[in-house]
Order: C-alpha cells, then sequence, then structure tokens
C-alpha cells in the first residue's frame, strides 16, 4: 500500500475543509437531542445532563458493520452565560486549554498543545464570529490493557447568526497531514486517534434563563486508511505465523481477529464515553470561575501539576 507523503495544508485550504465540515453538520437535529425512540441507551444522568450511546446489537459488535454505531451524545441545562462557556471551549491559549480540560477530565487528561492558528478573516475589525486552531490532546487509556492516546484535529469555533449561541466543530486530522506535536510510532505506545469527531451547539434557552448544551462525538465510518492499513498489518502478520496450519486452525484465527476488533470497538467506546462524561462537569467548572476558585492558566503551573509522559504512564520530575 502506498503511504502518502505527509503534508501541509495551507490556511485557504484549511479554512475551506473546516467550514465544509461545519456546513455539513445538522445542528437543528444536534438542538433537538436524541430521539424519544431512536436508537439511543441512556448511559448516566449528573445534574441536569445525561449521557447516551448509540444501541448496537450484540451480534454485531467486533464486525465492519459497527463502525458507524460507534457515538455518544451529551445534552443538558446550564446556567451560565454564552461568555462563560465560550470561555472554556474556546480557549485563547495553551495553559487556558490545559487548564480548562484538566478541571474536565481531570486525572484522564494528559496534555494539549497549540499546533496552528489559522486566521478566518482579513478583515482588521473581525469580532471573534470565526476562531480555527490545529490543536492535539493526549488522554490516559480507558482500560488496563490499552495504550494512552492522542487526538489530533482542527477546532472551529463559529458564533450563531443569531447571535444566540455558538457551535464547536472539531475533526480529526489525518495521518498524511504533518503535525509537529504528533506522536506516532510504535515503539511510543500511544494510539492515534483517527477519525474521531465532535461538535457542540450551545446556545440560549427560549423564554427562560440558561443554556442548552449538546455534545456529539463519534468514530468516522468507513474506518480510516490509517486504521485500515494497521488492520492489515496485523491480519498479515497473524497469517504469515499459521502458514502451516490446517483449516481448523484456521478458524480459531479467524476467532481472534473477531476478539481484537471487539476489544477495539469497547476502547473506542470508552474514549467517546469519557469525552461525554466530561462535558457533565462544565457546571462545576463554570461555579469555579466564576467564584473565582479556578487554578492558574498559566503553562508552568500545569506542567507542574500533570506530570505524566503521553507515551506512558510513567511519572518524570518537573
Amino acid at each position: 500500500m502506498r503511504v502518502p507523503r505527509a503534508a501541509t495544508l495551507s490556511d485557504g485550504e484549511m479554512l475551506q475543509r473546516v467550514r465544509a465540515a461545519y456546513t455539513s453538520e445538522d445542528f437543528v437535529s444536534l438542538a433537538a437531542g436524541p430521539e424519544a425512540k431512536g436508537p439511543w441507551l441512556r448511559v448516566e444522568a449528573v445534574g441536569r445532563f445525561v449521557v447516551f450511546r448509540k444501541q448496537v446489537a450484540d451480534s454485531k459488535v467486533g464486525t465492519n458493520s459497527d463502525s458507524n454505531e460507534l457515538e455518544v451524545l451529551c445534552a443538558g441545562r446550564l446556567d451560565a452565560s454564552l461568555e462563560e462557556v465560550a470561555s472554556i471551549l474556546r480557549s485563547n491559549s495553551e495553559g487556558e486549554l490545559n487548564s480548562a480540560m484538566s478541571a474536565l477530565y481531570s486525572k484522564s487528561f494528559i496534555f494539549g498543545s497549540y499546533e496552528r492558528e489559522i486566521p478566518c478573516t482579513t478583515d482588521q475589525d473581525d469580532d471573534g464570529c470565526e476562531y480555527l486552531v490545529v490543536k492535539t490532546k493526549s488522554f490516559a487509556r480507558t482500560s488496563m490493557l490499552g495504550r494512552n492516546e492522542q487526538w489530533c484535529y482542527f477546532d472551529y469555533f463559529r458564533r450563531k447568526d443569531e447571535r444566540d449561541g455558538f457551535t464547536v466543530t472539531k475533526r480529526a486530522l489525518p495521518a498524511a497531514e504533518l503535525i509537529p506535536g504528533r506522536i506516532v510510532g510504535e515503539s511510543t505506545h500511544v494510539d492515534q486517534l483517527y477519525g474521531l469527531n465532535a461538535s457542540y451547539l450551545v446556545e440560549k434557552l427560549p423564554d427562560r434563563k440558561g443554556l442548552r448544551v449538546v455534545f456529539r462525538a463519534w468514530f468516522e465510518s468507513p474506518e480510516s486508511e490509517e486504521d485500515q492499513a494497521r488492520d492489515s498489518r496485523s491480519t498479515l502478520s497473524r497469517s504469515s505465523r499459521r502458514q502451516s496450519s490446517n483449516s481448523s486452525s484456521s478458524s480459531g484465527s479467524q476467532s481472534k481477529i473477531n476478539r481484537a476488533d471487539t476489544r477495539k470497538y469497547k476502547e473506542r467506546m470508552g474514549r467517546l464515553l469519557a469525552m461525554a462524561h466530561g462535558v457533565t462537569h462544565l457546571p462545576k467548572l463554570v461555579r469555579r470561575r466564576r467564584f473565582g476558585l479556578q487554578e492558574p492558566a498559566d503553562r508552568s503551573a500545569i506542567q507542574a501539576q500533570n506530570t505524566r509522559c503521553p507515551c506512558g504512564n510513567a511519572y518524570y520530575r518537573s
């Protein structure tokens, strides 16, 4: 399989892709939340927030058809202003990003970085309606046998035309795109979250105080080329070690492949649910910031508090 050369999109190309992703998102349906009789299973309720995951039949787990079932929703009400929530979801610096994510995800979040800020307009009087940054986030593993994970993605903040809310569009960047902060290589013991996407909708509730917050996260279907290539290499390796096996052992090999697919499904669903659960901590973070209890948002403070390396759970001295 031919591996594409690493490349970096121009600002214009990146902005074009980002706006296309924003346009393709159905924010009207997102505002409605999960359908009453839709394929959604309630996972947990925390205060005014509820987390759902898309239901998938047990017979489909571990098959190629389960990739489009990897989706979660978190919806709820929040007593806050738009600017209070925007200051959390639209961080203006790497320090603010790490401060907010550490508050939402605690020890499951390792570190995040600002890779590239892309101007959305040439107008010097830009009022902040659009904001685009390429970011990375590293998360601790979600299972005992899993690896730490890194998400390299673009983060696109956009205010609604009606000025009664905003959206945040997040899309994973493919392996072919050059990102200096991306951690790759088998020896790093870090899995890349290729194909992971997410969206936020935050808007004022009609005729009442407070906000509606809806978060959606999912893995793309079909699986990304990077995952297909990795699975292909893994399958070929297993096949070469079993060339002398008879037909019965071949059946056993297929069973192991299915179990590996099932494990991957569970790991990915675990990551999605962990992301959705973090959204339920928004009310607490808003209150902390409102009453001046937020930790300092400077970079040195974040590094001192979080001494884990994304490549493993080892600790090092600052």
